[in-house]
């Protein structure tokens, strides 16, 4: 088992790739919106 401390690292660790990974996916979107409007 986990302690209390290893598991929020990994949480935290978790979480940072998700935000990176979900502006990532925001930026592309909004690409795709520009270039649809621009069309």
């Amino acid at each position: 088992m986990f302690d209390n401390i290893t598991l929020l690292k990994i949480v935290y660790k978790n979480n940072i790739i998700f935000k990176i990974m979900t502006k990532k996916c925001l930026k592309k979107n909004v690409l795709k919106k520009r270039t649809l409007i621009m069309i």
